[in-house]
């Protein structure tokens, strides 16, 4: 038996989510169910292994189900970047590893094709908008940093385009960057809205609960998935939760959870330069891990994200939530000190799970249970279409890359490893101080 140590938290909501609201809302589980998979989790991984399992098995029966509304978690909550490029770029600059890299970009890009055609398809809207990001730079530790990303580039023969200070701040209204570098590929999104109607797009064969939290799950045949109002009866189950893996698992998921912070601003007013009338829409990611993300949206809004905190317990304390805050006003600050004072609407933090040497947690682990959890919008959804892939039987070379990319190097133990893992990131956050 896996038992949930916790149920997911609700944070306060999205910006993402009061800006576009859904228009559906689906059911809790009432009822005892028997069905033939059952896919704990309706965020990016979720969704994917749903419609995966649903177009390879047209007559399966399938639950989805989530703890909370669906896109109140990790997969609406982000800053919506759809990257065809890695999101952190290894020291070696793929140097030898070429292959590797290129093979890893065409499976993101094959990602992002997909969800092309389903928006397309359905008339989604999600603010879709195809126009790559910005790599940025503002200090020696993000010139580095930057430095392997164009090695990387180079290495693997991607397209971009180097700016430096005056050519980036023409662009985006600030002279905080000292360098950038523009890679044309990733897709911004309203992460919110694009997984509802995602959800709206599902095959009928996939039946959607949300706000039903499970407690249990049985190993056994069938395998029993229980929550507060009934009893799902599968086949196989698919446990994609993200963060709240380590709830079912323990330390064996080898996770570090972790909460980021993002804001939504009122509208810029038309006195508030912060880029060109022609690139009136735009978004950056920090060289550095830690640095600040920030994006211009197409109401004249900015997103701003910035700084990671252990949490434990799927949630943090006040003081980290304020001195989060103040942080995303400074970073707002810092970047355009002449644009007057730009107002926060929402403020809002989630959850997000990183590994010691590896992309994910992927693999069965127990009798008919089967679970995988990723970072990055593009890399969970391979994880939960491969995840698929693995329950039914399949094989693949893709499957092999998330097979090897899946080994997370194993943590300290309690008390140990959650002092070890706050005390890195304040050091690391530190030696970011500029890029944020």
């Amino acid at each position: 038996m896996i038992t949930s140590s916790a149920p997911p938290r609700q944070f306060s909501p999205s910006g993402w989510s009061l800006l576009q609201p859904r228009s559906r809302s689906y059911p809790r589980i009432s009822t005892d169910i028997d069905c033939d998979f059952c896919v704990v989790g309706a965020g990016w991984s979720g969704l994917a292994a749903a419609h995966r399992l649903a177009t390879s098995n047209p007559d399966s029966r399938i639950v989805l189900v989530d703890g909370g509304a669906i896109g109140s978690g990790a997969g609406g909550s982000n800053s919506g970047f759809l990257f065809d490029v890695p999101f952190v770029f290894s020291d070696d600059a793929y140097k030898g590893r070429e292959d590797e890299g290129r093979f890893e970009i065409r499976l993101y890009r094959d990602v992002i094709n997909g969800i092309r055609k389903l928006v397309k398809s359905h008339n989604i809207e999600c603010g879709w908008s195809e126009i790559g990001q910005y790599h940025v730079a503002a200090g020696k530790q993000g010139e580095r940093d930057l430095g392997v990303i164009e090695k990387s580039l180079m290495n693997l023969g991607e397209e971009h385009v180097v700016y430096g200070g005056l050519e980036i701040a023409d662009r985006l209204g600030t002279d905080y960057y000292t360098r950038a570098i523009h890679t044309p590929g990733t897709v911004q999104i309203n992460p919110f809205a694009l997984l509802n109607g995602i959800v709206t797009s599902l095959p009928e064969s996939i039946s959607v609960y949300e706000n039903s939290p499970v407690h249990t799950i049985d190993e056994d045949r069938p395998v029993r998935v229980r929550c507060d109002g009934g009893t799902v009866s599968a086949g196989r189950c698919l446990v994609t939760s993200n963060t709240h893996l380590r709830a079912f698992i323990g330390s064996s998921a080898n996770l570090i959870p972790l909460m980021t912070f993002a804001a939504i601003t009122k509208p810029i007013g038309p006195k508030q330069s912060v880029g060109r009338q022609d690139n009136s829409i735009w978004g950056v990611v920090p060289s550095s891990l830690f640095g600040t993300s920030m994006r211009r949206l197409g109401d004249d809004r900015l997103l701003v994200r910035n700084t990671y905190a252990f949490a434990a317990d799927y949630n943090v304390p006040e003081r980290i939530w304020a001195r989060a805050q103040d942080r995303l006003r400074v970073s707002l600050q810092r970047r355009f000190p002449d644009a007057g004072n730009i107002e926060i609407e929402h403020t809002w933090g989630g959850l997000v799970s990183t590994f010691r040497d590896a992309k994910g947690f992927f693999g069965q682990i127990d009798k008919g249970i089967f679970a995988a959890t990723a970072s990055g919008m593009p890399v969970s959804i391979l994880y939960g279409q491969q995840l698929a892939e693995l329950v039914l039987g399949n094989d693949s070379e893709t499957l092999g890359f998330v097979r090897r990319y899946s080994n997370p190097g194993r943590l300290l133990p309690d008390p140990w490893f959650g002092m070890f893992a706050s005390s890195g990131l304040a050091l690391q956050q530190i030696r970011a101080c500029r890029e944020i």
